[in-house]
């Protein structure tokens, strides 16, 4: 479907949707004018639902644009804009989608990370509108103070500062001085005082006389910033304006920080009395309190200030931070006694612990803030820094690398020879994207006197970074020590060195740090003439070992023999028992997620990988190959390998490729253009009997096919899902049964558990039978009332209220698995986010195994049915009614919908299994 194909009955409104050269906004407002009718947007809705899968989300975005633009009191169609404007790779230009309505706290709720995801794209391209969504969304579209500060927060400052720069030369900014003030004090608020600053002056009438709340605005921001001369001059300002307006000057707690008075008993009283107050009403939080306290008030006679307050607040825990602070201030606290009330809990949660630190010790960016800090904290004793390490330790492990990152290059500064704390520090840096700050902690990095196993590690810590000359150094001064001695080195750092080395295309050298492969090359006993080649992966549960039973399963069909599955090292368990499994590979492409890869990188891997097919095969080249889970990024060194073999090539290759989702990221993108565009030209134009080329996603084969279109790459979902087909029933004893309702599989925020969860207990003990897997870790993960409402639910099984809801936990295997999908009837998966636009292999093992399903409207799991035609029901998944309402009526309806079922299968439908069937044995 295109612009010119859509049809909804009024050719003016399709050429006005269409025209990309005139602006959306007057585009809009001229379709407005039109009245389309309610069938009219029925069909542009329609319209948008289909596009969505066939990843143009630039139309989609249009699409949906134009009926929030029509009904801006439909909530629903800007949580669509949001999802799709995360595709797109100049969000700037849909700003017009946004620029009416509200954007209320329920829907930030869901579509907030998108929209932050969005305003970040938007913010780095080149383009000239790159600032406009941030702006429409500011200006025109937040419901209140709130949302304006929860897209701000998250952002860059130098994203901000560069943001209020470009808005104080816009002519429609400067002419209304009210979107001034609104973004200066935003951007305050925000955490963004040098974007304030800019803004503030352009915020004063031209009697540059100043209302008490702008004299306070200006002191605030003089004091984040660290300008005492300002400071000083607003506290003037302020005090004059206060003398006007002193109602307002009494209540402000600001004003009593400003200006207290330790030699006044009376104004100390009020001070305490108006500063006590507003913390306990939350209306003043810690960091900035904190700020206040180091520019303001100063050693004792801030001390003396929060002493008193320390006696004043009602709540006790607030009552103890502020006597803490006190210490800090008045210079008695020690580091321990800080760092102890975090570890205690005394400051809420770990991350609420975790910013304090970060506060104090995370943002050093010299020697002198390191004393200046120390001075403040006291001396940081190794009591201290044991805990300080034992936080950082634990903020990594958890996943928050942010305070994580803080924490070791605080320790580093302390002692720059902390090679560990060092190695700590860079990573966490780098996975969160943070590559200035980790690449400033090589610079002075000393490696002349360190062991061989701080070299391997540092020499992972410069690849993280893109100095991949001086990592590939390190890796081999490395392995030149370490020759003679390969045995007495654990093993955790044999397999880091080896995996830096194949970083670098020295695929042989590592092979000396690695478990020996019995079955490499020529030492694989009667090599079968089918291979499966699983790089790097091992014999435990889960998606690949699901791939290689089917795609053995499959051969021994319809080849008439098992074949070979050629992987890393086998685990303890059972996963691939029965099947012909060697432990041959040495290459691991998925342990590189988390590294910058750069041309040095990518070449290096491809040549390793080049490497390891030639050992591999040295002696024996299969007559069928097949690669179910091939990186992108591999592809270069696997078509040289084809290359340097000749006429000897395989007859047939099968060669799956991930990461579809990935290939939507700009800079990703770009990449992977580079490392697949010729190498899948060079396979497209090579001889070979039988190629099958596939990928998941209708979005990962048409950017696949963009990239080379002499090949043709084919669409199979889950091609393993077939083995669910053992968890059928039969209809008539599906038709009898009473319904079991449920999902299984990973427990993900953006899969819809809060929505079932909310709709379990709408129903209560009418709800029909519900058999979910949930891990309640992960759900206590999500950020929002997920938790509470798996608590409700199972408080309520517990006293007998639910007995009809059965909750699997944690991890299943293999039998587990498809046993608890046998007792299902009905697939539930409320998907939204990017998961409701990417390929779900639970969806088709329900197709295989004959299950209904209930689904997200518009999400490419309801494009993927209606595609084959599969019987299902969509429902909004904003709305936990129209779930519990669609489960109850399908309940209802039971045998009817199982007639429907076995309607389908009587016309033998074509899945994608058949289709990839038919591709490897050539059949008509």
């Amino acid at each position: 479907m295109d612009g010119h194909s859509l049809d909804i009955g009024s050719p003016e409104i399709t050429e006005l949707l269409f025209s990309v050269e005139r602006p959306l906004s007057e585009r809009f407002a001229q379709i407005a004018s039109l009245h389309p009718t309610p069938e009219q947007q029925e069909a542009l809705r329609k319209a948008a639902v289909q596009l969505t899968d066939q990843g143009e989300f630039e139309r989609v975005a249009l699409l949906w644009g134009m009926l929030h633009h029509l009904t801006p009191t439909n909530v629903n169609y800007l949580r669509r804009i949001a999802q799709c404007i995360v595709g797109v790779s100049n969000p700037g230009v849909f700003a017009d989608c946004l620029s009416d309505g509200c954007l209320t706290e329920e829907i930030w709720k869901d579509c907030g990370n998108s929209l932050n995801h969005a305003i970040r794209v938007s913010l780095d391209t080149e383009a000239d509108n790159r600032h406009a969504l941030l702006k429409t969304l500011l200006l025109s579209k937040a419901h209140n103070t709130q949302i304006a500060l929860n897209m701000l927060k998250p952002l860059p400052s130098r994203m901000v500062d560069d943001f209020m720069e470009v808005c104080l030369r816009d002519e429609t900014v400067l002419g209304d001085r009210k979107q001034i003030r609104i973004l200066c004090r935003l951007t305050e608020r925000a955490g963004h005082p040098t974007a304030a600053a800019r803004a503030f002056p352009l915020t004063i009438g031209d009697t540059q006389k100043m209302t008490f709340h702008q004299a306070l605005l200006g002191g605030r921001i003089a004091a984040q910033t660290g300008d005492i001369e300002k400071l000083e001059h607003f506290k003037v300002l302020c005090r004059a304006a206060a003398l006007e307006t002193p109602d307002q000057a009494r209540e402000s707690a600001i004003y009593h920080l400003l200006f207290f008075d330790s030699s006044d008993d009376k104004a100390i009283d009020t001070a305490v009395e108006v500063i006590s107050d507003t913390l306990d009403r939350k209306d003043l939080n810690m960091s900035l309190f904190w700020i206040y306290l180091e520019t303001i008030l100063k050693k004792k006679k801030g001390g003396v200030l929060l002493d008193r307050i320390a006696l004043r607040v009602s709540d006790a825990a607030m009552a103890e931070k502020i006597a803490i602070l006190a210490d800090v201030v008045n210079g008695k606290a020690t580091t321990e006694r800080v760092l102890k009330s975090c570890v205690d809990g005394l400051w809420d949660d770990p991350d609420t612990a975790g910013r304090l630190i970060s506060r104090m010790v995370g943002q050093i960016d010299s020697e002198a803030e390191l004393i200046g800090a120390l001075d403040i904290l006291g001396s940081l004793d190794p009591m201290s820094m044991k805990i300080l390490r034992s936080h950082s330790q634990q903020w990594r492990e958890g996943g928050k690398y942010e305070l994580a990152a803080h924490g070791w290059r605080a320790l580093v500064r302390v002692n720059p020879r902390d090679d560990w704390g060092r190695v700590n520090a860079i990573y966490c840096f780098q996975v969160q994207g943070a590559l200035e700050a980790a690449r400033a902690l090589t610079d002075d990095w000393d490696l002349e006197a360190c062991s061989e196993i701080v070299l391997i590690h540092a020499a992972a810590s410069f690849a993280r970074v893109g100095l991949s000359e001086k990592a590939r150094e390190l890796f081999l001064q490395a392995d030149a020590a370490l020759r003679d001695g390969v045995d007495s080195l654990p093993e955790v750092h044999r397999q880091a060195l080896a995996r830096g080395l194949i970083l670098y295309g020295e695929l042989e050298r590592a092979t000396a740090y690695v478990p020996p492969r019995k079955n490499r090359g020529a030492h694989r006993p009667d090599p079968s003439p089918i291979v499966l080649l699983d790089p790097g992966h091992t014999d435990s549960s889960g998606h690949h070992a699901n791939y290689n039973i089917f795609f053995s399963d499959f051969v021994l069909e319809h080849d008439g023999v098992r074949p070979e599955i050629l992987i890393g090292q086998k685990t303890p368990g059972t996963a691939l028992e029965g099947h012909d499994v060697f432990p041959a590979v040495v290459f691991e492409p998925y342990v590189y997620n988390d590294y910058s890869l750069g041309a040095a990188e990518i070449a290096g891997l491809n040549a390793s990988f080049r490497q390891e097919l030639t050992t591999l095969f040295q002696d024996h080249v299969p007559d069928t190959l097949i690669m179910h889970s091939m990186r992108a990024i591999m592809l270069r060194g696997f078509v040289q390998w084809l290359e340097d073999l000749g006429d000897r090539r395989p007859r047939r290759l099968a060669i799956g490729l991930i990461e579809a989702d990935h290939l939507a990221d700009a800079e990703l993108s770009e990449v992977y253009s580079h490392a697949l565009s010729d190498p899948l030209s060079n396979l497209g134009q090579m001889h070979v009997e039988t190629l099958i080329l596939f990928a998941e996603t209708t979005f990962a084969v048409d950017w696949l096919q963009q990239h080379a279109p002499g090949i043709t790459v084919h669409k199979f979902p889950y091609l393993a899902a077939g083995r669910a087909a053992q968890a059928a029933t039969g209809f008539d004893t599906l038709r009898a049964a009473t319904p079991v309702f449920g999902i299984l599989g990973a427990t993900r925020k953006e899969r819809g558990f809060n929505p079932i969860f909310q709709a379990i207990l709408q129903e209560g003990a009418a709800a029909p039978h519900w058999h979910f897997q949930v891990d309640d870790r992960a759900v206590g993960r999500f950020g929002d009332d997920t938790a509470d409402l798996l608590g409700q639910i199972e408080t309520r099984i517990e006293a007998g209220e639910l007995d009809q809801v059965d909750i699997l936990k944690g991890f299943l295997s293999d039998e587990e698995y498809y046993g608890a999908f046998g007792r299902l009837n009905c697939l539930v998966l409320p998907y939204s986010g990017r998961y409701a636009v990417s390929g779900s292999g639970v969806l088709y093992e329900a197709v295989y195994s004959r299950k209904y399903l209930i689904i997200s409207e518009g999400s490419t799991l309801a494009i993927e049915l209606a595609e084959i035609g599969y019987p299902h029901r969509t429902v909004d998944v904003d709305d936990p009614e129209t779930i519990r309402r669609a489960v109850a009526e399908t309940a209802a309806a039971w045998p009817a919908i199982v007639d429907e079922l076995e309607a389908y299968f009587a016309g033998a439908p074509k899945l994608p299994l058949e289709g990839f069937r038919v591709l490897y044995t050539g059949a008509e």
